[in-house]
């Protein structure tokens, strides 16, 4: 039974890994380990709190005496760190690069055999496509980093103090990029999530990629199988792409989401779509993934079933997203790490 420690667990891509490996792997085991900071949303795991092969545990990265009880008690086969979106510019990168330096250092020490080996442990950087900046061709992983945010900057340090570990220790650690996903539970910051949710509620599409015309959004199903694939099959010390190898229209996409939401509303009223220059999304670069794709990987999830099937699932659920507009999805997770007892009711006497 191989053992997963899968950290920012609670967040977009995070969740849908943890659901990915427990349903393509029924001997795996999965510790879902989060802070709830950032757009961390436990919710999306409660799902699985009688799964037996499932254990959520409410730690910080930061906190190295509880992440060592955990790799003392689990042993862990992989680890997979996702990073949390919004946190790094929160606490500041330095505290966040602090924090994945403790992580990498408890992990070496916990897989280190005593010839300076790691076996078959796997250690996977999730990263994003923002480290990139935005250069006028696809990013390929051998393309210098040009972050052009905070946020971006930490990403890009982490990456590399990712890779610097297997430089130094041979560390067995690859790192992934990702580019725009779309999905299940995802914030409506962004590109897909956005116009669905505005589409739903003010019946007026954003344009999904700023002021770019063409864009990539790869279901976060596919993007789980791209991360499974690199944590089997990448070569240690290597960066890969994961993105939608076929680019998409802005356009074609604003056309399929207002198709699908005019279905899920049952209205023939038009849906407008806002102007170019009022972009709601973060702009992300296009990416090259041969690399990932020389490892046999390609996506497998239809990309209009997959957004309809995504925007069935945001016209059922208009409180989820209501709580993940208006910051309500923090009093749930405390609701859910502390639920209240539930008081027994007298029968009296007869």
């Amino acid at each position: 039974m191989a053992t997963y420690f899968v950290l920012g667990a609670a967040s977009f891509l995070g969740s849908n890994f943890v659901h990915y490996v427990l349903r393509e792997d029924e001997q795996a085991q999965v510790v879902s380990i989060d802070a709830l900071d950032g757009q961390a949303c436990l919710a999306s795991l409660q799902d699985l709190s009688e799964e037996e092969r499932h254990v959520f545990a409410h730690v910080a990265r930061k906190d190295a005496v509880a992440l060592d009880r955990l790799f003392t008690k689990y042993g862990p086969d992989y680890v997979v760190s996702f990073d949390s979106p919004g946190v790094a510019g929160k606490q500041g990168g330095a505290a966040a690069l602090d924090d994945l330096a403790t992580l990498l250092e408890i992990a070496r020490a916990d897989w280190e055999e005593p010839d300076k080996t790691f076996g078959e442990k796997r250690f996977l950087q999730v990263s994003s496509a923002c480290v990139y900046g935005l250069p006028d061709e696809m990013a390929s992983e051998e393309d210098a980093l040009h972050p052009c945010s905070a946020e971006a900057a930490s990403a890009a340090a982490a990456d590399l103090l990712a890779l610097a570990a297997h430089a130094q220790y041979g560390f067995p650690v690859c790192v992934a990029r990702v580019g725009d996903a779309f999905g299940h539970e995802q914030f409506p910051t962004e590109p897909v999530a956005a116009a669905i949710c505005a589409a739903l509620d003010a019946k007026c599409v954003p344009a999904p990629f700023g002021d770019q015309s063409t864009g990539q959004v790869l279901h976060a199903d596919d993007c789980s199988r791209g991360l499974e694939t690199i944590l089997q099959n990448g070569q240690l010390g290597e960066v890969y792409n994961i993105a939608n190898p076929a680019q998409i229209d802005a356009a074609e996409l604003v056309r399929a989401v207002k198709a699908g939401c005019a279905a899920a509303l049952k209205s023939s009223e038009a849906i407008k779509e806002e102007a170019a220059d009022k972009p709601t999304a973060r702009k992300v670069p296009l990416l090259a993934t041969a690399k990932l794709e020389a490892l046999g990987w390609k996506p497998q999830r239809p990309f209009v079933r997959a957004l309809a099937d995504t925007i069935v699932w945001y016209f059922g659920n208009k409180e989820w997203v209501d709580e993940a507009a208006s910051g309500g999805y923090k009093q749930r997770n405390e609701e859910l790490l502390n639920p209240k007892p539930v008081r027994k009711r007298s029968r009296g006497k007869h």
